[in-house]
C-alpha cells in the first residue's frame, strides 16, 4: 500500500502458510501469483477505457456482437419475459451490472450437480431440456465454457430484469466485454491485455487465464494444479496476478499514467445504488463511503473504490482513495480466508491509515499554506485546523475589515461573526497557480442540526455545491481564490501568495 506521491510502498507484507501445495510457490513475496478473480473485472473495464476512441459507453453491444440478437434457443418472436432486451443493452450497462442479465451460464445450472434433483419437485429433463456442461472452475464438475457454449446456450437464459432497472451482478456481463474488446481490437482478450495494459505499465507478475510459472504461483492444498482457467469467462475472472502489480495498477489509475485526467475523474464515480445506504456501484467499482474514517466532527465522507475477487479459497482486493491517492491491494488463498478475511482486513487497514494520511495532509497545507499574507491594505490569514479545507479568519480588502461578514451579511443576511469561509482544491491550476474554492457557510451547526430534523434525508442544509459561484464581479468569481507555490531558496520550502479571483 502506499501513495502516488511516493515511488516506495508505505508496507509490505508476505505470510507464508502452514499448509500449501508443493507444486507451487512454498515461499511467498508481494510477486507470487495469486488467481485475482472478479478483480479480473477492473483490468477489463480499464481496457474498454483504453478503447474510447473505438467504443462509447453509449454502443449498444449489438454493434459489436450482432449475434446476440439470433442466439440459438431464444425465442424467435421477442418474448417480454423470456427474451433478453440485447438492443438496449449498452457497453455502460454491462460495465456497472445494470444490464438485467444473469451472472453465469452454467455455474448454477443443478443439472451439473450430481443429486436426486426429483427430490426439490423437478421433473425429469428431456435432451433438449438439459442445462449446458460448461461453467466455472469453480465447480468440479464442469468444464470451463467457450464462446461457442455462449452462442448455443445462452438463448435459454431468462433475463432477471429489464436493462438499467437495477443492479444485478453479471460475470458473463464482462465475458461479453472480452468479445466486444477482441472484435474491434483483432486480438485475443490475453493478448490486449498483455500489448495495453501489462507492458506498459510494468506488471510483469500478470496474465491471463494462466499462471505465468507455477513454481511464482500459490497454490492451495485443494487445488490440484494450480491452474484455474476460466476460458471464455477470463475478462471476468481469470487474470493471475501478484499483490504487488496490483498496487502499481492502482496506483497507476490514480496518477492517470495511461488514462486523461478527466477520464479517469469520470470513471471514479458513482453510477447506481445497492440496498446499503452506504455502498454504491460505479462501472465496475463497487463503493464504500467511509462516514468515520477521520475525524467524527469534520464530516468528510471519504469515499474508498474497490474491486474484491472471490474464487474457490482465492480472494483478492483493490482498494483506491481518491481524496489521499492512496492505493491497497491484498492477495490471499487458503481454507481460512475469503471475501470476508480481505473486506475486514481492508477496513482494518483505512481505518488506521486514513487519519495518518490526513494527519499527514494538514501538517502538509500548514507548512505550504498556513500564514498571513499581507499586501498593501489587503491581508488575509489562512490557519490550518481540524476541520477540512483551509479555514480562512481573516480578510480584509480595498479598506474592507472582514469581507466575510460582508459577504454573509449579502447573500444570507447574517450576523457579524456567523459566516465561515473555508477553501477547497480545484484540480484547476496554471503553471504554479493553483485555483482554490471558497465556500462561505452561514449556518451555525447547532442551527443546521436542528432544521436537518424537518427533512427526511442526512444533512439536508448541505447544499453549497448548489451555490458555488453563484456571485460574480465583472463575470470573474467571488469565491475563487488563486494561490501561487513559490521555490524558497532555503530548504526549499514553499510559500503562496494569494488573489480572489482574478481581481487582485
Amino acid at each position: 500500500m502506499g501513495t502516488t506521491n511516493d515511488d516506495t510502498p508505505l508496507l509490505t507484507f508476505a505470510n507464508n502458510p502452514t499448509v500449501y501445495n508443493t507444486t507451487g510457490a512454498q515461499i511467498l513475496t508481494t510477486d507470487t501469483q495469486f488467481i485475482v478473480a472478479s478483480v479480473s473485472k477492473l483490468f477489463t473495464a480499464y481496457a474498454m477505457k483504453l478503447l474510447s476512441n473505438k467504443v462509447a459507453p453509449t454502443d449498444r453491444v449489438t454493434k459489436f456482437i450482432p449475434e446476440l440478437l439470433h442466439l440459438k434457443g431464444q425465442p424467435v418472436r421477442y418474448d417480454g419475459i423470456a427474451s433478453t432486451n440485447w438492443s438496449s443493452i449498452s457497453i455502460e450497462a454491462l460495465l456497472t451490472h445494470l444490464s438485467g442479465i444473469t451472472s453465469d451460464l452454467g455455474d448454477s445450472d443443478i443439472d451439473n450437480t450430481p443429486g436426486n434433483h426429483s427430490a426439490l419437485g423437478l421433473p425429469p429433463h428431456d435432451a433438449t431440456d438439459s442445462g449446458t456442461q460448461c461453467g466455472a472452475a469453480s465447480n468440479p464438475y464442469q468444464r470451463a465454457c467457450t464462446e461457442a457454449d455462449f452462442l448455443n446456450d445462452w438463448g435459454r437464459k431468462f433475463p432477471v430484469y429489464a436493462p438499467y432497472t437495477t443492479l444485478v451482478y453479471s460475470n458473463m456481463g464482462f465475458a461479453i466485454l472480452g468479445l466486444v474488446i477482441g472484435r474491434v481490437t483483432g486480438s485475443s482478450y490475453a493478448q490486449f491485455m498483455q500489448k495495453a495494459v501489462f507492458d506498459p505499465l510494468g506488471l510483469d507478475h500478470s496474465s491471463v487465464d494462466h499462471p505465468l510459472n507455477l513454481n511464482g504461483t500459490f497454490i492451495t492444498q485443494q487445488t490440484a494444479d494450480g491452474d484455474l482457467s476460466e476460458g471464455f469467462l477470463a475478462p471476468s475472472g481469470a487474470i493471475y496476478s501478484t499483490s504487488s502489480d496490483l498496487y502499481n495498477f492502482g496506483r497507476s489509475i490514480l496518477a492517470s499514467k495511461q488514462l486523461p485526467s478527466t477520464t479517469t475523474r469520470a470513471w471514479l464515480k458513482p453510477k447506481a445504488f445497492t440496498s446499503s445506504a452506504g455502498t454504491f456501484v460505479g462501472e465496475v467499482w463497487e463503493i464504500a463511503a467511509g462516514t468515520d474514517l477521520t475525524a467524527a466532527s469534520d464530516g468528510h465522507i471519504v469515499h474508498v473504490y474497490t474491486k474484491g475477487g472471490n474464487l474457490n479459497l482465492y480472494s483478492s482486493i483493490i482498494a483506491l482513495v481518491p481524496d489521499y491517492d492512496f492505493a491497497f491491494a491484498l492477495t490471499s488463498a487458503g481454507s481460512e480466508t475469503g471475501s470476508g478475511t480481505v473486506e475486514a482486513a481492508s477496513s482494518q487497514v483505512l481505518d488506521a491509515i486514513v487519519p495518518a494520511l490526513e494527519a499527514a495532509n494538514k501538517a502538509a497545507a500548514k507548512e505550504r499554506f498556513a500564514g498571513t499574507y499581507s499586501a498593501g491594505g489587503n491581508r488575509i490569514t489562512l490557519p490550518v485546523d481540524e476541520e477540512p479545507g483551509l479555514l480562512v479568519t481573516k480578510f480584509s480588502v480595498n479598506g474592507v475589515e472582514s469581507v466575510i461578514d460582508a459577504v454573509g451579511e449579502f447573500t444570507a443576511n447574517a450576523s457579524p461573526g456567523q459566516t465561515e469561509l473555508r477553501l477547497y482544491p480545484t484540480d484547476l491550476a496554471e503553471g504554479a497557480t493553483m485555483a482554490w474554492q471558497g465556500v462561505f457557510d452561514s449556518i451555525p451547526a447547532d442551527v443546521a442540526e436542528v432544521e436537518n430534523q424537518a427533512f427526511f434525508w442526512a444533512d439536508a442544509t448541505c447544499q453549497s455545491w448548489s451555490e458555488l459561484t453563484t456571485n460574480s464581479y465583472g463575470l470573474a468569481p467571488l469565491d475563487q481564490f488563486l494561490l501561487t507555490a513559490t521555490v524558497m531558496a532555503m530548504g526549499g520550502m514553499w510559500r503562496s501568495l494569494l488573489g480572489l479571483g482574478g481581481l487582485l
